[in-house]
């Protein structure tokens, strides 16, 4: 079996969909066969909470909700493992990580659409956060021979021991990374450890901003992070080359208002002219900017036809996802649908149900060629 790839979803502007993304790109790339790993590495723990169908707290009836709620999650903990139960041990110094351990981890199986069970779930933990610390001592150690020891060699390497081992264990093709909105040095050490990177982003200045901060930040992390790959000799842990930027996903943006009652129109995808504008500003960064100064330090999949796609705000139908914990291309009629919807409405949902489906296959096909073509 071909290596499992690992693909990491970042951007430290908040509010750009990451968790959604993630999410419905695993959903469709089980739906085409694949078996993927989704790691929420956000201590925010919104994938999570999404997939293992915890309440979010502006659903809470009253105090009895909120104890049901949380014994839910306790429970959650206690049958499965996270991120930081994984690896907080080899980090401290402890217990290094074995062959043993990560076949008896216990790996939260989605099943709540995906009759395959080709779609798994390493839960996100409040207390990953604290990881953090560590690795930035480890990254001053590094620099100096002398204060260099094993701990502090293993710590940026022990997530690509952890992905590996996952990987090889459970035969998953994929490893799709859902990460904080920080340019810290967690999410640097994160996607250091992978083989790809996505930018998902939302047509505005703040996502127009933050695509100049990547291309200055992420050339330098490789540069930082160099010892992890040169002069670590610990077997598992070394880090692997560069991280490649297979592509962009812009989401949550209004459409133009109907201006034709054609089908052909109705199935287009037209934002209006203020997003339009922006999204037009946001990819010319891209291209004359971002891809050139990635290109520079080789961590761009050049020659590839890569992820650019659009995703417009889909309003109801995100939440309704969001609520029934599914990607919005399995809703069934029933969760779609509102009692009070027309049939022109029900029509207009659809519709939308189906763009919202070609859209995450033209993703994840892209993804499959691209990490396909390229081997690592």
């Amino acid at each position: 079996m071909a290596a499992t790839k690992i693909i990491a979803l970042f951007n430290h502007k908040g509010g750009v969909s990451k968790t959604t993304t993630t999410f419905h790109i695993g959903s469709m790339l089980s739906r085409m066969g694949k078996k993927v790993l989704l790691v929420d590495a956000d201590s925010q723990c919104n994938l999570t909470g999404l997939m293992a169908g915890f309440q979010k707290p502006e659903e809470y009836g009253d105090v009895v909700d909120i104890e049901y709620d949380n014994n839910v999650i306790d429970k959650f903990y206690k049958e499965y493992d996270d991120i930081y139960s994984c690896i907080i041990s080899d980090i401290i110094g402890e217990e290094i990580l074995t062959e043993e351990k990560v076949q008896s981890s216990r790996i939260f199986i989605y099943e709540k659409s995906n009759s395959n069970q080709n779609l798994h779930l390493l839960a996100g933990n409040v207390q990953f956060a604290e990881v953090e610390p560590r690795l930035t001592t480890s990254l001053l150690f590094s620099s100096n021979r002398f204060a260099q020891n094993a701990t502090t060699m293993r710590i940026p390497g022990v997530f690509r021991k952890l992905f590996g081992m996952l990987g090889g264990y459970y035969n998953y093709d994929y490893i799709l990374v859902d990460m904080s909105p920080s340019i810290g040095m967690l999410n640097q050490c994160l996607i250091m450890n992978s083989d790809y990177f996505i930018i998902p982003l939302a047509p505005d200045f703040y996502s127009w901003q933050a695509l100049k901060s990547i291309g200055s930040v992420l050339p330098q992390a490789y540069n930082d992070f160099q010892p992890f790959r040169i002069e670590n000799t610990l077997n598992g842990y070394k880090l692997p080359n560069q991280p490649q930027f297979m592509g962009y996903v812009i989401q949550k943006f209004r459409l133009q208002a109907g201006k034709s009652k054609s089908d052909e129109d109705k199935n287009s995808i037209i934002p209006s002219k203020a997003f339009q504008e922006w999204i037009d500003k946001i990819e010319l960064r891209i291209k004359e900017e971002l891809i050139p100064t990635l290109m520079g330090a080789n961590m761009y999949v050049s020659g590839s036809d890569i992820v650019d796609v659009c995703v417009p705000e889909f309003n109801s139908l995100i939440a309704k996802s969001q609520s029934s914990g599914k990607p919005v291309f399995e809703l069934s009629d029933n969760e779609t649908y509102d009692k009070k919807d027309k049939m022109e409405d029900r029509s207009k949902k659809e519709i939308k149900r189906g763009q919202f489906e070609d859209l995450f296959k033209t993703i994840s096909n892209k993804i499959v060629r691209i990490t396909s073509n390229l081997s690592k």
